[in-house]
């Protein structure tokens, strides 16, 4: 799978980070932007401090403050196809034999069953997101079809949301579906309450739900998005979507949530307005913490800031 992109305000509003490609970068928002490693980084996140910290291919956690960089190896090498991290001190790991929730000390706090959870060999894990606390893992996965003289599948993709404190599944769907060559993008609100969904198929999907509540997943949003991402309120979730969408009049939707915490997995909208940001494809957004502005960050490296409407 690869390290999703990544593109995140910093905790003042001042500047963007960008990791994608295995670069990190540092960008202000009237600047051009500046390298700060490369090229095998997974995943990045800005700290409360001004720092940022971010995994590598190797499994090493990287702090950067100004020039000084600190690396925190583990005891042993262990190589990574994807990383998450979560806003505190955990992250979430994964290559083609383990997922793992681990803490920048090199503690591993959650290792996924894989079979228990009926994500086995047979399904290709392509995506991932982690919550704040690092209690709640998402998790995105295809199934390929297959047929012999005794057993057959048919082609599809779901997800599901585990508890890692508990070790269950407590959010789970799947449908047979012909696949887009891209994977399930994933994003939880700030409390872990919520997770938005954007599935690559063009067709209709889940858009956001209230987590560990029902089974209920009504597919009433509109597919093909290429990046979600969700406030830390949880009640505005923007999806972008390529030009090729016929379902999109424009390439950046932002959804308007009903608040409350009470209430099954369906969450009703309040409203739905669309943008055009100067960009080509996007693959990475963000809203800033005070849910004003949205980052967006495209295929070329270039970032559009936009207001929510």
């Amino acid at each position: 799978m690869g390290g999703a992109p990544r593109i995140e305000w910093s905790y003042d509003g001042a500047q963007l980070l960008t990791c994608a490609g295995g670069t990190l970068r540092r960008h202000g928002l009237d600047g051009s932007p500046t390298i700060v490693d490369g090229p095998h980084l997974l995943d990045a996140r800005w700290r409360g401090d001004g720092s940022i910290v971010a995994v590598d291919e190797m499994n090493v956690t990287k702090r950067y403050r100004g020039t000084e960089v600190i690396d925190m190896p583990r005891e042993y090498q262990l190589v990574l196809t994807s990383a998450r991290i979560a806003d505190s001190d955990h992250y979430l790991g994964m290559n083609d034999g383990q997922t793992f929730v681990a803490t920048f000390d090199g503690n591993q706090r959650w290792k996924l069953d894989a079979y228990k959870h009926n994500v086995g060999s047979m399904e290709d894990r392509t995506s991932a997101a982690i919550s704040t606390d690092g209690k709640l893992v998402a998790i995105g996965y295809e199934t390929r079809a297959y047929a012999n003289y005794s057993w057959s599948r048919k082609e599809g993709r779901g997800w599901l949301v585990i508890h890692t404190k508990k070790n269950q599944v407590i959010d789970r769907s799947w449908g047979a579906t012909k696949r887009a060559p891209s994977a399930t993008h994933l994003a939880f609100d700030a409390a872990g309450r919520r997770l938005a969904l954007a599935t690559p198929e063009p067709g209709p999907c889940t858009g956001v739900i209230r987590v560990g509540r029902d089974e209920k997943y009504p597919r009433d949003h509109a597919g093909g998005a290429r990046a979600v991402a969700i406030d830390d309120r949880g009640i505005l979730a923007a999806y972008a979507y390529p030009r090729s969408i016929e379902a999109a009049p424009r390439r950046l939707r932002v959804d308007y949530l009903e608040p409350g915490a009470k209430g099954g997995s369906q969450i009703g909208l309040v409203d739905t307005l669309w943008i055009e940001p100067d960009l080509e494809d996007i693959v990475a957004l963000a809203f800033d913490r005070a849910s004003r502005r949205i980052a967006c960050l495209d295929a070329n490296g270039r970032i559009d800031v936009v207001p929510v409407p």
